[in-house]
């Protein structure tokens, strides 16, 4: 019977336990995510915007040319549709579903047509949704030249573009922006230097790569100037050895005079 109490007291403890709610955590319950619905086309809306513009301009400048004077040409040139204008309507159209039929084109646009800033958020979008788009190639053209700093958008372009001749073009163009950028008057001589060196140096990498020649030769014609430019004609460079004759006829060589001071008489008749 000593057992007795033991065995009640184990039983009491079943009862308590069996008598409490289970609050262990329940397996939370999957939900399926949905599909994304497809992206809806802007074609028509982009291009309804487009024509507009295409059609007053033409409609504006038709009347230019058949005005009377030309002061009645000057105020009809003031009602020529703003470009920005209808670039901010096609961004506005795009920016909730850039992935939409029809807005790479409405994008290229933009690029084309709108302000700096608006082809920039332009170029921004293409290279984030459509990297592989040649359509960047107008955008990095108009940056060559531009005399904005446009270096950042410029190696942005060139490093996540998927169009070969995109990425070529960006280079050359930042290469281009970077030398026109050591010419300003407001660097130090080592801050032109430096920049200088940079501009070689990509215009180089551009030169070095492979079949270049092939598929790009007029680059390449522009990229050797540009080089020689750079090294000899700079501000701080050595200039390059030149021969002539003077008045007897005696060959003479630039380099001849260096150290020397050099008395240039400019002369003629008017």
């Amino acid at each position: 019977m000593k057992y007795l109490p033991c065995i009640a007291a184990a039983m009491s403890l079943s009862i308590v336990h069996a008598q409490q709610p289970n609050t262990a955590a329940k397996p939370a319950e999957k939900k399926e995510t949905p599909a994304p619905a497809a992206a809806a086309s802007i074609t028509k809306d982009a291009t309804a915007i487009m024509n507009e513009f295409s059609r007053k301009t033409i409609a504006i400048q038709k009347q230019i040319r058949f005005a009377p004077n030309k002061s009645t040409a000057l105020k009809l040139r003031k009602q020529l549709p703003r470009r920005e204008k209808y670039a901010a309507q096609l961004l506005q159209l795009v920016k909730p579903n850039p992935k939409a039929e029809g807005a790479q084109h409405a994008l290229a646009w933009v690029t084309r047509g709108g302000s700096i800033y608006q082809a920039r958020k332009a170029a921004d979008l293409l290279l984030t949704y459509y990297p592989d788009s040649p359509n960047l190639i107008v955008y990095v053209n108009s940056l060559l030249r531009s005399y904005h700093d446009d270096r950042p958008t410029l190696r942005k372009i060139a490093i996540l573009s998927g169009d070969k001749h995109v990425r070529i073009m960006a280079n050359f163009a930042l290469a281009a922006q970077t030398a026109r950028r050591a010419a300003m008057t407001d660097l130090t001589p080592e801050e032109k230097v430096a920049l200088n060196k940079e501009a070689i140096q990509i215009f180089t990498s551009i030169k070095n790569l492979p079949n270049i020649r092939e598929s790009h030769p007029r680059l390449l014609s522009k990229i050797a100037k540009s080089i020689y430019k750079l090294q000899y004609l700079s501000i701080g460079c050595t200039a390059p050895d030149i021969v002539g004759k003077d008045h007897e006829g005696k060959e003479f060589k630039l380099s001849d005079y260096r150290g020397k001071v050099v008395l240039l008489d400019f002369w003629g008749y008017w």
